[in-house]
């Protein structure tokens, strides 16, 4: 459960739970990742070990009344880790070309402009809106979908879904910043 005396304050020790593993497991799936790359199957496994991981990660938090603000905060930075770290890898092997990663990533590019802004609030005591959107939802599971044929070796196939991938996630971080900025005018 999230700390009722100060929600800003981020609880390692929280994620020493079931959906505090699977979260965590990313970080190791992110290492192992390039080096399965010459044997797409196995690479797919890896990757949808990691993507299982993400779906799960929340479901259980909320069954087993784990949730935390360091769970919501590791699940989307090694969820982000992961896929870079994947794309990264597909990128240097030229399995994808590297300019895939701004479309991939757009919505990552534009929110981490805002990141200094975001660090000062939650600084202040003020914890910044963190709940994805639909359209979001739709751009990370559109993104794992393009992975797939990525993977496979299959460009034709991803490369439609990456143009879309791109479009929905600088559609997405618009959204949010516009959220922010929404939020701070809302009185206190």
């Amino acid at each position: 459960m999230v700390s009722s005396t100060n929600p800003t304050i981020l609880r390692p020790l929280q994620l020493c739970n079931l959906s505090g593993m699977l979260t965590l497991m990313r970080l190791p799936l992110a290492i192992l990742f390039p080096f399965v790359l010459d044997r797409p199957h196995l690479a797919l496994l890896v990757y949808f070990a990691a993507v299982l991981s993400d779906a799960l990660d929340g479901p259980v938090a909320r069954w087993r009344g784990t949730t935390s603000q360091i769970g919501a905060f590791a699940d989307g930075w090694l969820d982000k880790i992961f896929h870079i770290q994947a794309a990264w890898s597909m990128a240097v092997l030229e399995i994808i070309p590297g300019w895939w990663m701004w479309l991939w990533f757009s919505r990552e590019l534009i929110q981490g402009l805002a990141v200094p802004w975001y660090v000062h609030r939650y600084m202040q005591g003020s914890v910044p809106p963190n709940a994805p959107s639909g359209i979001g939802r739709l751009t990370a599971i559109l993104l794992a979908i393009a992975f797939v044929p990525s993977i496979l070796g299959y460009r034709a196939v991803a490369f439609p879904l990456t143009v879309v991938v791109g479009v929905l996630g600088t559609c997405t971080a618009l959204g949010y910043l516009k959220r922010e900025f929404e939020d701070l005018r809302r009185p206190r």
